[in-house]
């Protein structure tokens, strides 16, 4: 699993340079995590040393709300699991939280999988919260194509 890490010498908010960094880059190349440290270590030769990088803290400040019923509980453990993480919350955005395009389609796989509907990349990218996407699946809108129950092999 990599991801895009941002080295920064001195003081930083990465909320901040996150939202700075967004504004300017396409998506995929804007950091998951930002680093900040007193000086950039160097080897005896001046050029930057990365194995001396001190490894990013990737643990996900979320919000914590716990799932409300059981779908929310498998799309909370799905979005964990996806992300390499602990915990989300059910208001934790995937994309904010380091998901990208790749994982995003590792994710509608495992939901499919999941749940048993056939979901797709278009309903993550614009509902990318546990809870957006569970109301979506529970209103009845959720009967359009993008988002159906999956047929079994005896109704083929």
């Amino acid at each position: 699993d990599k991801r895009l890490v941002a080295y920064v010498v001195g003081a930083a908010d990465g909320a901040t340079l996150k939202n700075h960094a967004a504004e300017r880059l396409p998506d995929y190349m804007v950091p998951t995590a930002f680093v900040a440290l007193d000086a950039l270590p160097l080897t005896p030769n001046g050029k930057l040393d990365r194995k001396a990088l001190p490894a990013p803290d990737l643990t996900i400040p979320g919000t914590g709300r716990p799932p409300a019923n059981e779908r929310e509980e498998l799309l909370c453990r799905a979005f964990a699991e996806i992300l390499g993480v602990d915990h989300v919350g059910v208001d934790d955005d995937f994309f904010d939280l380091g998901g990208n395009s790749l994982l995003a389609v590792r994710l509608t796989s495992r939901i499919r999988s999941l749940l048993q509907v056939d979901m797709s990349l278009r309903l993550l990218v614009s509902e990318p919260t546990v809870a957006r996407l569970a109301a979506r699946m529970d209103t009845k809108k959720s009967a359009r194509p993008a988002l159906r129950p999956m047929r079994t092999t005896e109704e083929s």
